[in-house]
């Protein structure tokens, strides 16, 4: 195994020593070993080279110069580069607050509210100011590209340009931290400090060596966040395009830095670039609660492409159609230029619209809880990340010898997350969770749900909620109740006596001379065991009733009917043995179905 780095591998390069190691003893002899000045070739990505290899001892013995031959040597070789290009380096202008970070840019606003107004009244930036710069090389990797130092090698170079190329290879010791007017502030999360640059013009360029085989950048943007209306990601405007692109600006290593800023829009999600030939500006304008994920590559150029190690083993050729090298180019090959991601984000301090509508309430047979669908319940997605839920309903108590009371309850359903970026959404529902209320009875209810909405930035907003806890929260109860239905039978009713209803009435006629009294009859009380409300609200008694227009029923049938007798005092028409609809009086009739009928309707007549 040999590796050649562009030096000889027996001459020492001259070069700075760092923390040198304490000296080993010497030898009991000198070697001096020097190449002839500028006879030593130079290892530059794109060159060609061919290798030999000759034994030697100390002595100077071994083969002769002429050996090993020509026909000896290896196979041609293209020096390539493997090493990525890194991504660009993202400074910010000013220091991170409440959420923002490296890899996360944020602006707010509140609804109702102007953003400058607002961003003025709480100490928030109206527009977030960051500084793309060219990224950083190594000394090593600069000396192999064509043009960079080429100037300060070979013979018979000027020495004033030698002086001037290695002040510029100094810069390679340079980093963030040298930028002109940069100063040191703290994370806020005591991990140690970072660089903010000064954001007042001009633009201050990269103190450090800049990698010379870095030519432009290329924002892309990532699937964003699912849209609700269509459950579909949203769109993107401008993105992977001319407005997203742009050429590093002066020549290396004096490259221009481009500025990137966020800022508030009244909609949607697009970004564009300054024109003209001063400071490049890209722009990413973004509407109350839109968010898009940025990847930004370094881009090399399309000549230099073919040659990129990775780009040539996944089959870059000299064809700049060939899909590899425009990948390579656009900064889509990850292991050729490795992106630096940001999340820009429109925070709104509260979701941008109340809840309404109302849940509907399913439940099978003996269930306890209700499952709670929301095809009837709407909210804001984009900007609500949480729903809290509370319940209210009335139950009815019968517990003897107290009469019935109603008792109202307050109940916690729980805290549901809003779904933001799921794969493909059935819109709105799948942004919700499954919901489910446990009652931990089979009783029916109607209930008013009150629903808390949190706002999905509310982490961006950290010295507003310091003075008001709940100002990223809007709550509202619905306008309309559930109604949750009984998933058990009720208990059949216990018949303590039945008495006929009797009616008295009173009137003088004659000047008050004859007293006249009457009876009305014709009804039945019947006298039932508590409790009652067993099954919950609304609960009725009904007296089943066979239809008058159907066959009589079987003797099987009439085990759940109303059945009628003679009367044992007095000569009456013979009665119908099985009641129908018009022998009851009830201020409700309604159809049911009843098994132990064998699915045959018949009608009951309610009284609530």
């Amino acid at each position: 195994m040999a590796r050649w780095d562009g030096w000889s591998p027996v001459v020492p390069r001259p070069d700075r020593v760092v923390n040198p190691i304490a000296a080993e003893p010497s030898p009991p002899f000198t070697v001096a070993a020097e190449t002839e000045p500028g006879s030593l070739p130079r290892l530059k990505f794109g060159s060609t080279y061919r290798f030999r290899v000759r034994l030697v001892d100390l002595a100077g013995g071994g083969l002769r110069r002429d050996q090993p031959g020509a026909e000896d040597a290896t196979e041609r070789i293209v020096h390539r580069r493997f090493e990525p290009h890194p991504a660009p380096e993202l400074v910010p202008t000013a220091a991170y607050v409440d959420g923002a970070g490296p890899h996360r840019m944020v602006v707010r606003t509140e609804r109702g509210t102007n953003a400058a107004a607002y961003a003025a009244a709480h100490g928030y930036p109206a527009a977030e100011l960051r500084y793309l710069f060219p990224p950083k090389s190594s000394l090593e990797l600069a000396l192999q590209y064509n043009g960079a130092f080429s100037t300060a090698f070979g013979p018979g170079v000027d020495i004033d340009e030698v002086r001037k190329q290695f002040e510029i290879a100094t810069r390679a010791d340079k980093d963030v931290g040298d930028i002109a007017g940069a100063r040191h502030e703290s994370a806020p999360d005591g991990s140690g400090t970072y660089v903010v640059a000064p954001a007042n013009p001009p633009f201050p360029k990269p103190p450090w060596l800049a990698d010379y085989g870095t030519l432009w950048v290329n924002l892309q943007n990532r699937p964003r966040p699912t849209d609700p209306v269509t459950g579909y990601p949203g769109t993107a405007d401008g993105f992977d395009s001319k407005d997203s692109q742009s050429l590093w600006r002066g020549t290396w290593p004096d490259m221009e830095p481009i500025a990137l800023r966020v800022e508030p829009a009244v909609s949607g999600c697009t970004i564009r670039r300054s024109p003209g030939l001063g400071p490049r500006t890209f722009t990413v304008s973004l509407g109350p609660a839109e968010q898009v994920t940025v990847d930004i590559p370094s881009c090399p150029s399309m000549l230099a492409v073919p040659d990129l190690g990775i780009p040539h083993w996944a089959g870059a050729t000299q064809d700049p159609s060939n899909p590899v090298n425009i990948d390579a180019e656009h900064g889509r090959n990850p292991l050729v230029s490795p992106p630096r991601t940001v999340t820009m984000v429109h925070a709104v301090q509260r979701p941008l619209a109340h809840p309404t509508g109302r849940f509907l309430a399913v439940r099978r047979m003996g269930d306890t809880d209700a499952k709670l669908e929301t095809s009837a319940f709407c909210l804001d997605v984009r900007s609500t990340g949480r729903i809290d839920v509370q319940a209210e309903w009335t139950d009815v108590e019968d517990i003897a010898p107290k009469p019935p009371t109603s008792r109202r309850v307050v109940a916690n359903v729980g805290s549901f997350e809003i779904a933001h970026k799921p794969p493909l959404l059935e819109p709105p529902d799948g942004a919700f969770p499954s919901m489910c209320h446990e009652f931990g009875d089979a009783r029916r209810r109607k209930v008013r749900y009150t629903v808390t909405a949190i706002s999905r930035f509310s982490e961006y907003f950290g010295r507003v909620t310091a003075q008001d806890p709940r100002a990223c929260t809007v709550t509202r109860t619905l306008d309309e109740a559930t109604d949750v239905a009984s998933t058990a039978r009720p208990p059949a009713p216990e018949v303590r006596y039945v008495v006929p209803s009797v009616r008295w009435t009173r009137s003088r006629e004659g000047g008050g001379a004859v007293i006249r009294s009457s009876r009305s009859g014709g009804g039945l009380r019947v006298m039932l065991g508590r409790p009652w409300f067993v099954t919950g609200v609304d609960e009725a008694l009904a007296v089943l009733a066979w239809p008058r227009s159907s066959t009589s029923p079987t003797d099987q049938q009439r085990r759940h009917l109303s059945l009628a007798g003679r009367d044992p005092l007095r000569a009456t028409v013979t009665p119908s043995a099985v009641l129908d609809e018009t022998h009851v009086r009830a201020a409700v009739t309604e159809t049911v179905n009843l098994a132990e009928l064998g699915g045959v309707p018949i009608v009951a007549m309610v009284s609530p």
